[in-house]
């Protein structure tokens, strides 16, 4: 029998390498190396799943919190509701206040403004008075003087 003359160095690149016959392929599928780190399909799934699952518990916390923040904007809703209706409420009441006020000014001052023609008259009627007097005493200092001429 003839010895095989290949040593271990030759044969753990030739194991290495995929087969060159038809349909026969290594199980595990040929190894990949990149700087030192070899791929597997093992490491691979691993890294995988372990980013899908990252993944979902992000997915997970957005959902999370845009449920709660759409509990907060419902809620924010309804009060501001609230307070609109409030302010609303209030609005009628100080036009309500404000339309009492007006009345009641307008009332004052049509009040004082009778008080103050009435016055008016009396002091107009008291100045006309007063004309007179002094249109008679006028008239009584001019008569002697034309008298005279």
């Amino acid at each position: 029998m003839p010895e095989s003359k290949t040593n271990a160095a030759e044969s753990r690149t030739v194991a290495d390498k995929p087969a060159a016959g038809a349909g026969s392929h290594a199980r595990t599928g040929p190894r990949r190396t990149t700087d030192g780190i070899t791929i597997t399909r093992w490491s691979l799934g691993l890294s995988l799943t372990l980013a899908l699952t990252i993944l979902a518990g992000a997915f997970t916390l957005v959902w999370d919190r845009t449920a709660s923040l759409e509990a907060q904007m419902r809620d924010l809703r309804l009060e501001v509701r609230a307070d609109i209706g409030d302010l609303r409420g209030d609005l009628r009441g100080l036009r309500a206040e404000v339309r009492a006020d007006i009345d009641d000014l307008r009332t004052e001052v049509r009040a004082d403004i009778e008080d103050l023609r009435t016055e008016v008259r009396a002091d107009i009627g008291g100045l006309r008075d007063e004309v007179r007097e002094l249109a008679a005493l006028i008239r009584a200092r001019e008569t002697p003087d034309r008298g005279a001429q």
